[in-house]
């Protein structure tokens, strides 16, 4: 997730290219940060909104276990 990080974000494929996992291990995580207004998605790519920039580490906290 440190990719979100970066201003140009990830891809759900880069996702997997690097992790070997599946694209479903990010939900919620992924859904959550989207209602929260902390991410955006365009052309299938994920990044930080202008919000989520604010509140980094609450965004990336979204995609830890739940027993962190």
């Amino acid at each position: 997730m440190n990719r979100l990080r970066l201003r140009c974000g990830f891809t759900l494929q880069d996702y997997q290219d690097v992790t070997g996992l599946s694209a479903d291990t990010l939900e919620p995580g992924l859904s959550l940060a989207r209602q929260q207004g902390l991410l955006d998605c365009v052309q299938q790519r994920y990044f930080c909104s202008d919000q989520g920039w604010k509140f980094l580490d609450g965004l990336l906290a979204n995609f830890l276990p739940s027993s962190c």
